[in-house]
């Protein structure tokens, strides 16, 4: 929840630069390190933790 308070300088700018403008102004050859199909879905639940959740 902190984070969400008081977020870190450079992730406030990329957040309003926006996730599209960011992928593009990547250096060519990086245009490779965000997979969204490689990640899972995980929600939080206070007793245990992270857990994977259904699309």
């Amino acid at each position: 929840m902190r984070s969400l308070h008081e977020p870190h300088p450079d992730s406030t700018a990329t957040a309003a630069v926006g996730i599209q403008a960011w992928a593009e102004s990547l250096p060519a050859g990086d245009d490779d390190l965000l997979d969204p199909d490689a990640g899972v879905t995980v929600r939080w639940r206070t007793v245990q933790g992270w857990q994977e959740t259904e699309l």
